[in-house]
């Protein structure tokens, strides 16, 4: 009979015309054969083209409790073996039912990270970026929301036949699909998998199921599970202690998922004692009980890894001795050694260290800022030198009296900044504060090398920011603008510069009357829903090649400039078309911009103005690498260093 295309692409027979009723009801009884395919067709497409065997799996799970660094373990194991030559894809497993990470409050869940694709996920994607130096998408993340999204909207197109429609096969297979999908669309040779939280957390019930599955469907070869738990270690006691290390691992055990490995987090090297209690009641090897102790950065985990020969064991548990290049292992082996030697360097309590400000309006979790931090060092290992980075809380008080000082005042700051001397504590300068006077903010931005100004939404926080921005302009301190940190250069420039005393953000503008020199961008004019409505991932920026953005991305590639380069955003709003010439007029240079929306992308002052003043609406922290530093980042690093010798 002749047949159609359905939305999905499956051909489906077309009822025929004039026969009789009973090869009629065949008919419909051969149709339905053919429709009930469909509840395998999602999860066999996965399988085209599989070589059974070829593809191994490395799965971490967490006990005891979450926040112990298995984004980072799993990361620094993923990189072990892509140095070996492997093709490595990972993907990150959550358990909370949103669609992405991209709604989720920053001081509860810390950073969401953009990937170039756009979608919004968990601040570990950024960690496997950084330490496999690779883009990712969103075939590498995965939550709750969207297995459940994807199921629910199957069974309402009739995709299941009338079955009920369950969390075993339906659920937990539709997790096995994913993972095997992220093997075939990216070739890869092992797939890092890190489920989220711990293994006693109820909505991670199902992933454990998928994981019991597929190592039962491929085979205990080709899936090595790794428990990554935590060694209790009370200062009262003066000994570590394993029995909630033991529980958490007996839980996993529980599920019929017995792990291959056990990691220990703890703050010191884990005892031989401690590891061969955890092997006796976990039926694992002495030999794959490992000790991943705290570090003086997260970049010397790969090291610890590789000391324990914990790489070799995976490799041996997998059968893939015989894939190894050792040649490119022991490339990659000695560059990561040069990397964590500069680290180290800059880590000596003798080294300088430019001390960098963030001004920002979470500073309570770090986590918030993470690309960030990790910007700075590579950053500075780039430049050579160590780093210190302060925490400036622009909430609250430091917003009230900034913005009262932008009420009463047309000139700006009407003081110079006190003796740094009196922000001492113990002889040494705090690292974190929350200026309760305009006077001591100015104390504080004395000490700075560098000033970041992130990102952030909302109300709170502006004036305090905008503060910071005039003060750093004014005193030539090295500032950087990231995000709303450009859009704020916009607005501080506008008002005490090029004298539109009324500028404003239109995110925050109470006054009618306002001059919004920064505006919704006219795609998100009809916006309403705000999940995943941004403007996301990756764009082109145009570059002037005269500009000191272009020389600074030049650097990398050894030109001299660069006129084109791709940089990742999440915003809404973007300098309003009608203020930019004003801006141009007052000294201000936009050197980057989207040529085809005529969007502004990177703002900057001439160096003769400024030692280094430069924004971005991008997030350039997203795609810096260990081995190879974001230029923005690099040129405030560099300009806070000369500071810092100037100031000595």
């Amino acid at each position: 009979q002749s047949t159609h295309h359905s939305a999905d692409g499956d051909d489906v027979l077309d009822m025929p015309t004039r026969i009789p009723w009973r090869e009629r009801v065949d008919f419909l009884l051969i149709r339905a054969i053919c429709e009930r395919r469909k509840e395998v067709v999602h999860h066999v497409r996965a399988l085209q083209g599989k070589v059974s065997g070829h593809v191994k799996y490395i799965v971490t799970l967490g006990t005891v409790m979450s926040g112990l660094g298995k984004g980072i373990f799993a990361a620094s194991l993923a990189k072990l073996m892509k140095d070996k030559g492997f093709v490595v894809s990972p993907i990150k497993l959550e358990g909370y039912i949103n669609i992405d990470a991209g709604t989720l409050n920053p001081l509860r869940h810390g950073e969401c990270f953009v990937c170039d694709d756009g979608i919004e996920t968990d601040m570990d994607l950024g960690t496997y970026e950084r330490f496999l130096n690779q883009d990712l998408n969103r075939t590498n993340f995965a939550t709750s929301g969207q297995i459940y999204s994807t199921i629910l909207a199957r069974e309402r197109a009739g995709e299941y036949q009338g079955r009920d429609v369950q969390l075993i096969p339906h659920v937990t297979g539709e997790v096995k699909r994913r993972l095997r999908t992220v093997s075939m669309k990216t070739k890869a040779d092992v797939v890092c998998v890190e489920v989220g939280g711990t293994v006693g957390d109820f909505e991670n019930a199902f992933y454990i199921e998928a994981i019991r599955e597929l190592r039962q469907e491929e085979g205990p070869e080709n899936v090595a599970v790794v428990a990554l738990t935590y060694i209790l270690d009370p200062s009262t006691l003066g000994e570590q202690k394993s029995k909630a290390a033991q529980l958490g691992v007996r839980r996993l055990m529980g599920f019929g998922l017995q792990p291959d490995f056990v990691v220990c987090r703890a703050e010191r090297l884990v005892e031989d004692k401690i590891k061969r209690k955890i092997s006796q009641f976990s039926n694992v090897p002495f030999s794959r009980v490992l000790s991943m102790h705290n570090q003086k950065s997260i970049y010397l985990v790969p090291n610890t890894l590789r000391e324990a020969r914990f790489d070799s064991e995976i490799v041996a548990l997998l059968g893939l001795a015989g894939r190894v290049n050792s040649t490119k292992d022991a490339t990659a082996l000695m560059r990561w050694r040069e990397l964590t030697a500069s680290i180290l360097s800059g880590l000596e309590p003798s080294a300088p260290k430019v001390r960098i400000g963030i001004a920002g309006k979470y500073i309570d979790v770090r986590d918030a800022y993470a690309s960030i931090i990790k910007a700075i060092e590579h950053a500075s290992t780039a430049v050579g030198t160590g780093f210190e980075i302060v925490w400036i809380n622009t909430r609250d008080t430091l917003d009230d009296l900034a913005r009262a000082e932008a009420e009463a005042a047309d000139e700006g700051p009407g003081h110079e900044a006190v003796d740094p001397a009196s922000l001492l504590v113990d002889g040494k300068l705090p690292t974190t504060f929350s200026p309760e006077t305009m006077e001591e903010l100015d104390a504080i931005l004395a000490t700075l090398d560098g000033l970041i100004i992130p990102g952030g939404f909302g109300l709170a926080g502006i004036e305090g920011k905008i503060a910071c921005i005039q003060r750093a302009r004014e005193r030539k301190i090295p500032l950087l603008g990231i995000c709303l940190g450009f859009q704020l250069m916009v607005v501080e420039y506008a008002r005490n510069v090029c004298g539109i005393r009324n500028a404003a953000h239109e995110e925050n503008a109470t006054d009618a009357s306002a001059a919004r020199v920064i505006c919704i961008l006219p795609s998100q004019r009809k916006v309403r829903m705000l999940g995943a409505s941004m403007r996301l991932g990756g764009y082109d920026v145009q570059l002037d090649p005269a500009s000191r953005a272009a020389a600074l991305f030049g650097e990398p590639r050894g030109e001299r400039a660069v006129e084109h380069v791709r940089m990742r955003f999440r915003h809404r709003y973007e300098v309003n078309p009608q203020y930019v010439e004003a801006l141009r007029a007052g000294g201000l240079v936009f050197s980057g911009w989207n040529a085809e929306e005529n969007v502004m992308q990177v703002l900057e002052l001439p160096e003769a103005a400024h030692p280094y003043y430069l924004a971005t609406q991008a997030h350039p922290c997203f795609t810096s690498r260990p081995l190879a530093p974001q230029p923005l980042f690099v040129g405030l690093l560099r300009a806070g260093a000369a500071r810092m010798h100037a100031r000595s």
